[in-house]
């Protein structure tokens, strides 16, 4: 099995590079780290990238938490952001209000395309950007999360 995270790890790292992209990885915990810009006014993002087994999961972390004021707001807004995606899902910890959007990729001993990759790699900061503005505006401004959801979505 190690053999198997060890090439699949490989074909993470090739996606990267061939993005010119500057990241960490930590060989013991099969984890890479970079930061990411955005196109909207949350600005940048923390990329995760965990190898497992048989799957790799990519996450964009929100550089802002939910306070337990905005939190009932912030779950609300990420649910209806959640409905019909079809690629990953925002997840919020109750616990200490960090917000994230996570895509996953069962491999099942498989080695994934570097296009396959790149979709997975992707998708979390691509939905920061989108959901992001819309995000900031329901944590800081008391924004209706239905109607946020309703500008980006419509």
């Amino acid at each position: 099995m190690a053999e198997y995270i060890k090439a699949l790890a490989e074909q993470v790292d090739a996606y990267l590079k061939s993005q010119n992209w500057n990241y960490d990885y930590n060989e013991e915990d099969h984890m890479f780290r970079f930061g990411m810009s955005l196109e909207n006014r949350m600005n940048s993002c923390r990329m995760v990238i965990l190898v497992g087994e048989d799957l790799f999961t990519s996450y964009a972390v929100c550089p802002l938490s939910a306070d337990a004021e905005s939190m009932p707001r912030i779950c609300d807004y990420l649910t209806r952001a959640n409905y019909g995606l079809k690629i990953g899902n925002f997840e919020l910890d109750q616990r200490d209000g960090e917000i994230r959007y996570k895509s996953s990729l069962f491999c099942g001993g498989d080695i994934p395309a570097l296009n396959v990759v790149e979709r997975v790699v992707d998708m979390p900061f691509r939905m920061m950007e989108h959901y992001g503005g819309g995000l900031l505006n329901v944590l800081f401004g008391n924004a209706d999360p239905a109607s946020e959801i309703a500008k980006i979505d419509d």
